[in-house]
């Protein structure tokens, strides 16, 4: 198992008695869907950060931008509403 998976394991037992509940594997999994969440909005950043210096008069290049990062913070919504993660 990777150390991820038992890291976030151990935090859902830490808030959830016994590891066998449904309230267990219920806060496991949203553990789970949340760092997924947190993955895909660090991924975009990372993108728009290695991209070139962006002349913030070209429109082009800075609704490209934003639109990069717009769609990572929409796939990460999306998995949350999937999912049915609360904030």
């Amino acid at each position: 198992m990777n150390d991820k998976i038992k890291e976030l394991a151990e935090q859902a037992s830490k808030e959830a008695f016994p590891i066998n509940s449904i309230a267990f594997m219920e806060k496991f999994a949203e553990l789970i869907v949340r760092e997924c969440m947190i993955t895909i909005a660090l991924e975009g950043q990372k993108i728009a950060q290695s991209m070139p210096v962006v002349d913030v008069t070209n429109y082009v290049e800075m609704s490209h931008l934003n639109g990069m990062i717009d769609a990572a913070m929409a796939y990460s919504e999306k998995i949350k509403k999937h999912f049915g993660v609360g904030e």
